[in-house]
């Protein structure tokens, strides 16, 4: 069988959304709705989607943004904003996966020189590692990596809450206990008041630890493309009527991207986080949802790391290759490049 490569646009949305049942790695970044959503934070930018076919049918994909600044040029990555995957995806079945893949990065090569991209990178995708073949075809280096966690959910279990709890370290389980004993009540929410509690009590708590925030526009943007209550999942913890921890998550498939957690300080201690998440295990892996990704943690987060391990989270390491070609970049001051590529990952600080 001969496959083709090639450019595609935003008119072939359901045939590419068809492809990602197919796909092996198929995570929620490769979504149509995803790039809907990356279209509208980064209005400057525009998709660089190269798809593999044969015989008419869709047998790998690549997505790309393409940022473009006048000043310092243009870069590409797949995928920008935080927490995305990128890089090529086969069709799970395929007897040629590699010979796909690799076709897709030697046409993602050839549009860097077209589109006069000045940095690109690919973040690797979790569950499809790029491999020694398609590496030598980018000619790509690897600068930075990420530690991606995810926990299995019990399907099929008599009792679910007893499955989770053999799955989680014994000060997790203690963790959930206290959380438990507080009596919080757990509900699902789909108003713009529950969704702007979480946003403001992110912003203060990110603020506090002098990280990037996600403002507003995100989660409005968020939302209009993964509707809350379908493809949004908010999920609140309350005390007396008060909220006091939230989660909102991402549901792809049969995947739960944890996507933005909170915690009032005055509960932390309390446990009011781990109550909810223990809720929401168990509350997802009934609704048939097995794989809870807790998104990437950089190295130096030992104690994020531990955290999520706890909860019986497996751990792969992801790479981010990049490559440079207008050297004058590095010479930047990286505040200057947040705010000429916002969500972007243009060279390692």
């Amino acid at each position: 069988m001969m496959f083709e490569c090639t450019c595609c646009d935003s008119q072939i949305d359901d045939e590419l959304d068809e492809f990602l049942q197919r796909a092996e790695g198929a995570l929620v970044y490769y979504s149509s709705a995803y790039r809907r959503f990356l279209n509208q934070i980064l209005p400057d930018a525009y998709p660089l989607t190269l798809i593999a076919r044969e015989d008419g049918r869709i047998v790998g994909l690549l997505p790309s943004f393409v940022q473009i600044d006048p000043e310092s040029g243009a870069v590409a990555n797949s995928m920008p904003f935080f927490g995305s995957h990128g890089g090529a995806i086969v069709e799970r079945a395929h007897e040629n996966r590699e010979d796909i893949a690799s076709s897709l990065y030697t046409l993602f090569s050839q549009q860097l020189c077209e589109h006069s991209i000045v940095s690109a990178t690919i973040v690797e995708n979790l569950f499809v590692p790029i491999s020694e073949r398609q590496r030598n075809i980018l000619n790509f280096d690897a600068v930075d990596d990420r530690i991606g966690q995810f926990t299995h959910l019990p399907s099929n279990a008599h009792d679910i809450e007893e499955s989770l709890f053999a799955m989680f370290h014994q000060k997790t389980r203690n963790a959930v206990r206290k959380g438990i004993q507080c009596g919080y009540s757990f509900n699902e929410q789909d108003d713009s008041q529950s969704l702007h509690w979480l946003q403001a009590t992110h912003d203060a708590s990110i603020s506090a630890l002098g990280g990037v925030v996600k403002p507003p526009s995100i989660f409005h943007a968020l939302t209009a493309s993964f509707h809350l209550g379908n493809e949004a999942r908010l999920w609140l913890a309350r005390a007396d009527g008060k909220p006091v921890a939230g989660i909102l998550f991402i549901v792809f498939e049969r995947t739960l991207e944890y996507f933005t957690p909170v915690v009032d300080p005055e509960f932390r201690e309390k446990q009011a986080l781990s109550a909810l998440i223990f809720h929401c295990m168990g509350r997802f892996a009934r609704e048939g949802y097995n794989l809870w990704n807790w998104g990437g943690t950089w190295r130096s987060q030992e104690g994020v790391a531990r955290f999520k391990s706890r909860w019986g989270a497996s751990q792969r390491i992801y790479r981010y290759f990049n490559q440079v070609s207008d050297k004058s970049l590095l010479a930047k001051e990286k505040e200057v490049l947040r705010a000429q590529f916002p969500w972007f990952y243009v060279c390692r600080y």
